[in-house]
């Protein structure tokens, strides 16, 4: 496996890189945790997709600066594009800031996959939501098998009401 700098060197061999070479550069550099420079990248890049929007959240939310994810989510609201927020929600255990995210799921009667229910379950079991979170879990017809582990392992005493 190549270093960061292999990365930083073949990419600035590229002239006028285009928006696939550009968002490639945001994903890996935020999987390598340079978020300075992926920041860089990423402003550097001027028809920004969800791709490289979604790599620059996941990339301060990963490596500690979930706030700055939170951020980068509401600039995306702004402009239109719809993005997962919950990770950053439960990193930070900011319930107020991740239950806006579940009320414009439900608004909009969007269908609530095995990853988002995971999600909605983890963010609302760590910020002390757990009635809400065995909601999710119960109102989800798939319980996926990582879906019923993680509410066993975490929540096994919601069960008691």
């Amino acid at each position: 496996m190549g270093s960061l700098r292999d990365l930083k060197d073949m990419f600035f061999s590229i002239n006028n890189p285009d928006l696939v070479t550009q968002t490639t550069m945001v994903v890996a550099c935020a999987k390598l945790g340079d978020i300075k420079f992926t920041r860089q990248q990423f402003e550097i890049t001027l028809d920004r997709d969800v791709i490289a929007w979604n790599a620059m959240k996941a990339g301060y939310v990963r490596f500690g600066e979930p706030l700055n994810g939170l951020e980068l989510f509401n600039a995306m609201e702004m402009k239109g594009l719809k993005v997962n927020v919950l990770s950053a929600c439960t990193r930070l255990s900011a319930l107020d800031a991740g239950q806006p995210a579940y009320r414009y799921i439900k608004y909009k009667k969007l269908q609530i996959n095995t990853t988002l229910g995971s999600a909605l379950v983890h963010m609302y079991a760590k910020c002390g939501g757990i009635k809400t979170a065995m909601n999710v879990f119960l109102g989800d017809e798939r319980k996926e098998c990582v879906h019923m582990e993680w509410c066993h392992g975490r929540t096994s005493h919601a069960w008691l009401w």
